[in-house]
């Protein structure tokens, strides 16, 4: 039975409450306004997904639902009943909770960027208080997940935050993301995306978000659409405004809070929310002499400033970093499945014919060997030109007409032959074309032959690779690669 305005509804005690209008919609279910028939008191209702995986998901759901009804503070929204299902058959889950009739954070957040001002300092901190109180008391049950200025709600004059907990039952119930809970793309923590344990340190992290709109009306990200990965980019790598810098009349104190909440190290992050709650308590506080104070104010901005350029440049060669590890996992890969594994799987059936002694195969990363019954010995090897060897022997990323080189090495035997291996980046394309250089003594060629044809060492390949094509000492000629070319040169050696 759907939810609907003129529905009864129940709470653990069968008190009665009847459905009188909706309030919204939110990314866990419809939200009503309900009335207890006894007296007339004003609830919300809000409903909940109502299938689940498995009966460990329902028993943890169930445990989630009591954890957050016994969490009781003035800044928390209070949960009266949670229905899980069982208890009236015929009603989907939903939650009876405290009415709050002044709207959410975020209303009064759009009514203050159409205004164009401000909240005074003294009323952001007092905002702060309140929302670190509560977010004390909801941590102490259970970790919030989907912290953000929706989830918070005005009574009166007091901030209530709403909707803890739920984000790992919504998760799970229509299976987005493990029961851990994805959580919402605008609020999650940079360990978040890497599927690291739930802390509160995790909703420290997203109050900080919030913290931060509060204080200068703007999300800190720049983020276009909707896109897992850039919002993920943006919380792992994007650097942060410095509020005052937008607000100039926020205090340094208060910057400095804001942005060790959004710390991106968990390390640099603040742990708790006591030393939160400390440092707000102490902001009132200003030094004894005026004179002082506006020393002290320039100076600690100016501090800020350079504390800033320098996150700025510790996130960029993060960036840098992590791109290149992603630009080596996606070398890897492609080694594998278009050289190796075919190779391999030739070799298998050469196993399979010849009842004798067997090839033996062994693999590293982004390397295969090859012994033969004969003794011979076959070797495939790359190394991304980004990678800290390469950076040794070149100053910047080699190209092959034009084209940049992501990886290089060879296909080289026991006797001396061998070829060159590149994977040339196609513009636009994900995966990149693996190349053969097929390389023989030139013309002009002053020195010892080699077997032909014969691969470049890295370091020679850096010079040469610049030959190509040019009449010299050595005759280089390029091809796609060529598959059945590396099974006749594997089999030359059985």
């Amino acid at each position: 039975m759907l939810i609907t305005i003129g529905t009864t509804v129940y709470d653990g005690s069968k008190n009665e409450y009847e459905v009188v209008e909706g309030i919204g919609q939110g990314a866990f279910g419809y939200v009503y306004k309900i009335r207890e028939k006894k007296n007339g008191t004003f609830y919300a209702l809000k409903t909940l997904p109502a299938l689940f995986s498995d009966q460990d998901t329902v028993n943890a759901f169930k445990h989630e639902g009591q954890l957050a009804v016994e969490i009781n503070h003035p800044n928390v929204i209070n949960y009266h009943f949670f229905h899980t299902g069982n208890e009236y058959p015929n009603l989907p889950p939903y939650i009876i909770m405290e009415y709050a009739a002044e709207g959410t954070l975020e209303t009064l957040l759009q009514e203050s960027r159409q205004k164009g001002e401000f909240f005074p300092n003294d009323t952001i901190v007092r905002m702060f208080e309140q929302l670190v109180s509560g977010m004390e008391a909801v941590n102490a049950k259970l970790i919030h997940r989907d912290i953000k200025p929706d989830n918070i709600v005005i009574s009166g004059e007091q901030l209530k935050i709403t909707d803890f907990g739920l984000a790992k039952v919504v998760q799970e119930a229509t299976r987005t993301s493990t029961f851990k809970g994805l959580g919402c793309l605008r609020c999650l923590a940079p360990e978040g995306w890497k599927s690291e344990r739930n802390t509160i340190q995790m909703d420290i992290y997203s109050m900080g978000l919030v913290f931060y709109e509060i204080a200068t009306l703007k999300y800190p990200y720049v983020v276009a659409g909707s896109d897992v990965h850039v919002w993920s980019e943006a919380h792992l790598f994007q650097p942060v405004a410095r509020p005052e810098t937008i607000n100039p009349l926020l205090t340094p104190a208060l910057s400095q809070i804001i942005m060790q909440m959004l710390e991106k190290r968990t390390q640099e992050r603040f742990a708790t929310w006591e030393l939160i709650k400390s440092l707000l308590s102490s902001t009132t506080v200003a030094p004894s002499e005026p004179e002082d104070s506006a020393l002290i104010e320039q100076a600690v901005r100016k501090r800020l400033a350079a504390d800033a350029v320098q996150k700025e440049q510790q996130l960029q060669q993060e960036r840098e970093e992590q791109e290149r590890k992603s630009l080596i996992r996606l070398i890897d890969s492609q080694f594998k499945q278009a050289i190796l594994e075919p190779i391999k799987s030739f070799t298998e059936k050469l196993n399979s014919e010849y009842r004798g002694e067997q090839i033996v195969f062994d693999a590293a990363f982004m390397r295969g060997n090859f012994t033969f019954p004969s003794g011979k010995r076959v070797e495939i090897a790359v190394e991304p030109t980004a990678s800290e060897g390469i950076s040794r022997i070149i100053k910047s990323p080699p190209v092959l007409r034009g084209q940049k080189i992501l990886a290089w090495g060879s296909l080289l035997g026991s006797d001396g032959r061998g070829i060159n291996l590149l994977l040339v980046e196609q513009p636009g394309a994900v995966y990149g074309d693996w190349m053969m250089l097929l390389n023989k003594s030139g013309f002009f060629a002053n020195q010892r032959r080699r077997p032909e044809p014969f691969a470049f060492a890295l370091d020679e390949l850096a010079n040469e690779i610049r030959n190509v094509g040019v009449l010299g000492a050595h005759s280089i000629e390029t091809k796609l690669l060529d598959i059945a070319f590396l099974k006749q040169f594997i089999a030359d050696y059985f």
